[in-house]
């Protein structure tokens, strides 16, 4: 149905099918049987309305329904279905009336409405009335064209029977009435129809079998079987037997030679025989056909063979299948294959029909398979298609393939990873064959050495006559066996060296058959061992020519290498400390000290001296002692331990360092004097104040014991006195103690005390610059390791260059902050702030280089380069930086003291 209601939607240009033609063939002949005699009435022309002249006419209302029944066809062949239901119930209605005339004898009169005085002529009973065969017609063809506009194979099939039913009614009145039958005869009455109505009910109910073709009796008589075959038979038997009979029975009865009850017997009789005849020949091709298709489907169900529908759900599951993966027909059936036999993974996609694929499976009890699989799609008429699924096990045969392809593979990577090619000489037939990959190895495409002549087209020109000569001599002597080394020249230029070897097989005369060897690519070998012979010249000369000593022992401490820079710096010829112990060049007091050193090292693996730098003391042949520089490294080769000390003598460095920090400790000292100039004019006052206060206290104090008036109050004078003179005394040995020029002593000093005594040392007799100094200091910051006088020679400097800088750039409020901060158990910091205009940024790239300033003239530039190398040479690190709410930070690291660490000790 729906190919035809496609092709009619196509167009008039398209291809229009058999089936499609003939039904419309069948429409256009029943309109034509159905309007005639119409025409007939309305034209009063009595032999259209019959056909036949004795036969009976067709009313006018009969042939209204069966042109409606006509056109309803013929809308639903044009997939017009609203139509198509419209026109089909005329004749229904029409059905429906005439029934219940006839059974009641009363109604509505419709069959009056049409032609009434022509009808009235007529002396049939119930003229114009169509009778029970239409009647009944109309109903079933409605039933049949209503079917016929569903979609799906059940309607088609209730369809077709339907249809087939009017058809043996259509086809039976047909042959009684042209045999002459007539509505007269009562018995026959039920059974008879007018010719025009009788005809367009059949060729109906053939158009309607065509046109419904694909899901009717033409598609089980097209199927294979047994089955089939006997529907093929009994079919035409069964539809034409029984009118045969009763048209036998009939004629025996018009023309005499039987009375009625014989010719029923014998038409009963010959009915029986028939169907006997069909039901005993229709059992044993049934039987016949049930045996073999059981031992068909018994030996079909030994294969693994599973149907599915579209969707791949299991309509059937063979014994072969319950055997492969071990799940019952049961489990099985209305599941998917991919459920079963490799749950958790996404549903597989069956390949085209006809096409193999192979398949890694699981069995039930979990066991691997892999499967050989082909899948079929079995078309079915009317019926949803099949897909026919087989499979072969082939999992012993696929392990077996994989093992040999895994060989295969591990040769091959063998070969490719050891750049070996295999090749097989034949020397009769002078033909040369390769393993896979080795000819693309070499740079060439497969084919290109093929023979001898081609081989040693390849081979260096310098090679050729060796190669010749080593087969031949092999080939006199019969050797089994030869090696062989040449240079191979590549296409692209570049020369490859290869070695190798070749197996000799010999006939009974001692002639060459054949050669089987391999050819190995040892050119990376050879720039490896070239390589390594450069470095080591290289290595030898740079040695030679370095100007640290070098001198490589062995884990037991002998010496093994003695370099010429060795030589220079101990005296010692190399030929005469070889093999000697490495002791020899160290002190006496430390001669032992070495092996037991060596011992503990390759007994624990800890390591004091190899990957670090000492300074240590060496002695040289002439017993003078060398200060030096060892750095050791160890190394393990061939399976020995060796360890390889640079030695650099570092006497000339530590004079230079000797007077480098006797220069910066002058410096260092000129930079406290520079400042305590500059604090000169406030020293002045400062110091003018506690001395003026003194020798007035003094005058009091002696007035009044002059005067004996008050002694206590004399006393108290005094004591002011004395108040104010160590008060200038304290201010006077602070200034002394920065000034004075001492060594660098580090020891324990207290953080607050420290920090104090450098801002009291900065503002002394500088009140009047309303600089405010505010402290933030952390508890746990109490004492530092440190040198107390040039801890405070910074903090000077940079209390001193904040205050300028405040002072220069006009800040009102000057405010400065000193903070302390423990970094870490071992470390503070002591940052000191300010709120002035902060460090340009082109200074703060050179902040800490000697002779930068920001003071212009005024300033030499190297307080904070001295500051630097006074914290770094405490361990600690100065940096500097701008304040985002503004002003200047600079911030220094020093080691810090834990006061119970201190108790302890």
């Amino acid at each position: 149905m729906e190919v035809a209601d496609s092709r009619v939607k196509e167009g008039p240009n398209s291809a229009i099918s058999s089936s499609y033609a003939t039904a419309l063939v069948c429409v256009w002949l029943a309109f034509m049987f159905a309007a005639l005699p119409l025409l007939g009435w309305a034209f009063d022309h009595p032999l259209l309305t019959r056909f036949i002249a004795d036969a009976r006419p067709m009313w006018p209302l009969t042939s209204i329904g069966y042109i409606s029944l006509t056109l309803s066809l013929a809308a639903t062949i044009m997939d017009q279905r609203r139509l198509a239901f419209a026109l089909v119930t005329v004749p229904a209605v029409l059905g429906i009336i005439a029934i219940a005339e006839h059974l009641f004898n009363a109604g509505p009169e419709l069959d009056q409405i049409l032609f009434r005085e022509q009808l009235l002529m007529s002396d049939a009973p119930s003229a114009g009335r169509p009778g029970y065969h239409a009647s009944i017609t109309f109903l079933v063809l409605t039933a049949g064209i209503a079917l016929a506009n569903l979609k799906g194979t059940k309607s088609g099939r209730i369809m077709t029977v339907v249809a087939s039913l009017t058809l043996g009614f259509g086809t039976l009145s047909i042959s009684l009435i042209l045999q002459g039958v007539g509505a007269s005869e009562r018995e026959w009455a039920p059974l008879i129809e007018t010719l025009p109505a009788a005809l367009s009910a059949a060729v109906l109910s053939i158009g309607l079998l065509v046109w419904k073709s694909e899901s009717g009796w033409s598609d089980l008589i097209d199927i294979e079987g047994a089955e089939w075959r006997v529907l093929r038979v009994a079919f035409p038997v069964i539809l034409t037997a029984p009118t045969l009979t009763s048209t036998l029975e009939f004629w025996l009865i018009r023309s005499g030679t039987m009375d009625a009850l014989p010719a029923e017997f014998l038409s009963v009789g010959l009915n029986m025989v028939v169907i006997g005849g069909l039901l005993f020949w229709s059992s044993a091709m049934l039987v016949r056909g049930r045996a073999a298709v059981q031992e068909m489907s018994s030996a079909l169900d030994s294969a693994a063979v599973l149907l599915t529908d579209l969707d791949g759900r299991i309509l059937h599951w063979s014994h072969g299948c319950e055997d492969l993966y071990g799940w019952t027909a049961d489990e099985a059936i209305g599941r998917r294959k991919h459920e079963l036999v490799a749950p958790g993974t996404p549903p597989e996609h069956h390949p085209a029909p006809g096409e193999h694929s192979e398949q890694t499976e699981i069995r039930h009890d979990g066991r691997r398979l892999r499967v050989l699989q082909q899948v079929r799609r079995l078309e079915r008429r009317g019926k949803e298609p099949l897909l026919v699924v087989s499979m072969i096990d082939i999992t012993e045969r696929t392990m077996v393939e994989d093992a040999l392809r895994e060989s295969e593979a591990r040769l091959a990577m063998a070969l490719d990873a050891h750049e070996i090619g295999i090749f097989e000489w034949n020397a009769r037939a002078d033909t040369i064959r390769w393993s896979a990959g080795a000819e693309e190895r070499l740079g060439l495409q497969p084919g290109s050495i093929h023979d001898y002549a081609s081989w040693e087209k390849l081979v260096h020109p310098d090679d050729v006559v060796v190669l010749n000569d080593t087969v031949a001599k092999a080939i006199e002597a019969k050797a089994p066996r030869f090696s062989f080394r040449f240079r191979f020249n590549q296409p692209n230029g570049r020369v490859r060296s290869m070695e190798g070897s070749s197996r000799a097989f010999y006939d009974q005369n001692g002639e060459l058959i054949r050669t089987i060897g391999v050819n190995v690519d040892v050119t990376e070998r050879d720039d490896r061992e070239a390589q390594l012979q450069a470095r080591e010249a290289q290595l030898l000369s740079i040695l030679q020519t370095v100007p640290d000593a070098m001198v490589v022992i062995d884990e037991t401490g002998h010496i093994l290498s003695f370099s010429r820079t060795a030589e220079q710096l101990f005296g010692y010829p190399a030929d005469e400390v070889i093999g000697r112990n490495v002791s020899i060049l160290t002190p006496d007091e430390h001669t032992g000290q070495h092996d037991a050193y060596l011992d503990h090292y390759l007994a624990t693996g800890e390591r004091r001296v190899i990957g670090r730098t000492r300074l240590l003391t060496a002695r040289a042949s002439n017993g003078r002692e060398i200060p030096i520089e060892l750095r050791v490294g160890e190394a393990v080769t061939g399976g020995e331990r060796l360890f390889t000390g640079f030695i650099r003598d570092i006497s000339q460095r530590l004079d230079s360092e000797e007077r480098l920090n006797t220069l910066r400790s002058e410096l260092t000292h000129l930079s406290r004097l520079g400042a305590m100039g500059e604090m000169a004019a406030g020293l002045a006052h400062e110091l003018n104040q506690p001395l003026a206060a003194s020798v007035n206290y003094m005058a009091t104090a002696s007035l009044l014991l002059k005067e004996g008036s008050d002694t206590p109050r004399a006393e108290e004078m005094l004591e002011q006195a004395r108040s104010q003179a160590l008060r200038a005394g304290e201010i006077i040995r602070r200034l002394r103690d920065f000034v004075a020029r001492h060594d660098a002593e580090v020891r324990a000093e207290p953080v607050e005390e420290t920090l104090r005594d450098a801002v009291a040392l900065v503002f002394v007799g500088q009140k009047q610059l309303d600089v405010s100094v505010r402290y933030d200091l952390d508890p746990g910051a109490v004492l530092m390791f440190a040198d107390r006088v040039q801890v405070q020679q910074v903090l000077v400097n940079l209390l001193r260059n904040a205050s300028e800088a405040m002072r220069c750039a006009g800040t009102e409020d000057m405010s400065i902050l000193v903070q302390t901060k423990v970094i870490d158990p071992e470390t503070l910091e002591i940052a000191v702030s300010d709120n002035g205009p902060g460090l340009a940024p082109d200074f703060l790239d050179q902040v800490y280089a000697p002779f930068s300033s920001t003071k212009g003239e005024a300033g030499m530039g190297i307080g904070l380069s001295i500051c630097r190398r006074i914290v770094e040479s405490h361990g600690g690190e100065l940096t500097g930086e701008n304040l985002p709410q503004g002003g200047a930070r600079f911030r220094f690291t020093l080691p810090m003291i834990d006061e119970r660490e201190l108790e302890l000790s």
